[in-house]
């Protein structure tokens, strides 16, 4: 079998022998509404409104749409910039790499740093995709990892919390078939013992356990499923048909693969 991690721009995409496969994180997205984000992105356009109201008065209505429009893609941006940038920073530092960080990010850095001394994180592997073939999903976990004596498998996180889909993201990868090795091959993937999140804040990392068991990876497979009808609704939408069809039946879960 031939695996592929191909990344373009800020994003990646997964090939096994040629096909595409759905990544973890985008079946999650397609498959749970975000209502936490739904609320977020509400609060920054009505903020804006309301920081830039007498601005916004003197635009012509056309112009005032589209910057209410762009208000919480450039926050989120930011916001995802400075994620990204924490994100890397810790993965340096777990592998022992010294780090050069911007002042805004220095007390993030620290608390990951006090994290890793306190609980005597020895990195087994990090950032490395792993997949499962009869399924037909991929994903790239943050950090398999030994704390404190026990094998976990480890997401960071720099938003405002920890979702409860965070659960459904380290169930899959813990569920996988394999993962590639630094030489690029496929090999037989050990599940870790514990998972769980790591948030990172501005003054502190704290360590999260999740229940990534049988239960909530069956509940993932179910997201998976919920993931392909969509996209085939999507495609049908595009052809002019009102529902898709010809789903195959999924031979673990019984329904709409």
């Amino acid at each position: 079998m031939r695996f592929e991690r191909r990344n373009h721009g800020r994003g990646h995409s997964y090939y096994l022998d040629g096909a595409k496969l759905p990544g973890v994180t985008t079946i999650l997205g397609e498959a749970i509404r975000a209502r936490a984000l739904e609320n977020w992105a509400a609060e920054v356009t009505a903020s804006y409104a309301v920081d830039h109201w007498d601005e916004l008065g003197t635009m012509p209505v056309t112009a005032r749409l589209a910057a209410l429009t762009r208000a919480r893609y450039d926050v989120s941006g930011a916001a995802m910039l400075a994620g990204t940038r924490i994100h890397d920073h810790a993965h340096h530092l777990q592998a022992g790499e010294a780090v050069d960080v911007a002042p805004e990010h220095l007390g993030a850095v620290q608390a990951v740093a006090r994290f890793l001394d306190a609980h005597h994180v020895e990195a087994v592997a990090a950032e490395r995709p792993v997949v499962h073939t009869a399924h037909g999903w991929a994903g790239t976990f943050d950090l398999l990892a030994g704390i404190d004596g026990t094998l976990w498998l480890i997401d960071w996180k720099t938003g405002k919390g920890v979702y409860s889909e965070v659960a459904l993201q380290l169930a899959a990868y813990a569920h996988a078939s394999h993962f590639q090795a630094l030489d690029g091959d496929l090999a037989d993937w050990t599940p870790p013992e514990r998972c769980g999140a790591v948030h990172i804040t501005a003054d502190s990392a704290t360590l999260y356990p999740v229940d990534a068991g049988d239960d909530t990876y069956l509940a993932f497979r179910y997201c998976q499923q919920v993931a392909a009808w969509t996209a085939r609704a999507a495609e049908a939408r595009k052809a002019g048909d009102l529902w898709p069809v010809g789903a195959a039946l999924d031979p673990v879960l019984g329904v709409a693969s």
